[in-house]
């Protein structure tokens, strides 16, 4: 079985784009599976919708959606950079950087009628951002690890030529 090697600098940033897009995708799907099971009013994209245009109708959904996407893609190239330049990524990291882009979100938050960490639409939105944002560097740390991880096949040497 050939060894593995990471080499966080083969990670180009188109795939870091895709991979940032990719994990707002699958926050985008949680949201929606919380929204069918566990907190009725987790509107992900509705809210990303109301914070840029002041509509929460269809439009602003769909707007939401997107932007929450763009802003995925956007917010991997920091998480990107970061991996690169710790020489770190997966799981743990990804989690770490999540919760640190929980809490920057959470105080920037403050500044819109959302409140604090969104504590005007209750503690269950709370808990359901914080987890969001730990699933995205989830994700993105693990999708980046296996993106800078290749296979390093064993080089035959030839006696002759020592």
């Amino acid at each position: 079985m050939p060894k593995r090697i990471r080499d966080a600098r083969q990670v180009s940033l188109t795939r870091i784009l895709f991979l940032g897009a990719l994990s707002a995708l699958f926050v985008s799907f949680f949201a929606y599976l919380a929204r069918q099971t566990l907190v009725p009013t987790f509107e992900l994209e509705r809210w990303v919708g109301d914070l840029f245009l002041s509509r929460s109708d269809d439009f602003g959904w769909n707007f939401g959606f997107s932007a929450l996407l763009f802003q995925g893609a956007i917010v991997a190239t920091a998480y990107g950079s970061l991996f690169r330049s710790a020489h770190r990524s997966g799981l743990g990291p990804g989690l770490q950087l999540g919760f640190f882009h929980a809490v920057v979100t959470g105080f920037a938050l403050g500044f819109t009628r959302f409140g604090f960490f969104a504590y005007a639409l209750g503690a269950q939105n709370m808990v359901a951002l914080l987890t969001a944002h730990l699933l995205f560097g989830s994700i993105f740390g693990v999708g980046f690890d296996l993106a800078a991880t290749k296979r390093a096949y064993p080089v035959r040497i030839n006696s002759k030529s020592l």
